[in-house]
């Protein structure tokens, strides 16, 4: 993550708008239409996103298959949550 420009982790979903750890807006989508401020982070927030389903479906498969140990186990589930819109 350090190479990517996303600030305020973790973000969390809220309605069409993504909030970061200060509950700011950082990302909306409003009638198909995206908005930003900057456009650097635009671009790593776009991959960030495109990336998400298959990190989603690797960190279901890993908890799923192996045994991590409980912290790590329950590090993905929390991660897992969270990308279903879940907030701890």
């Amino acid at each position: 993550m350090s190479t990517l420009n996303i600030p305020f982790l973790p973000w969390f979903s809220e309605s069409s708008c993504v909030t970061n750890a200060n509950d700011e807006c950082v990302f909306a989508a409003v009638n198909g239409h995206v908005y930003r401020s900057n456009s650097q982070e635009d671009h790593d927030t776009a991959k960030l996103v495109a990336a998400a389903p298959d990190m989603y479906s690797l960190l279901s498969d890993i908890l799923k298959n192996y045994e991590c140990g409980d912290i790590v186990d329950q590090e993905i589930q929390s991660v897992l949550a969270r990308a279903r819109g879940e907030r701890p």
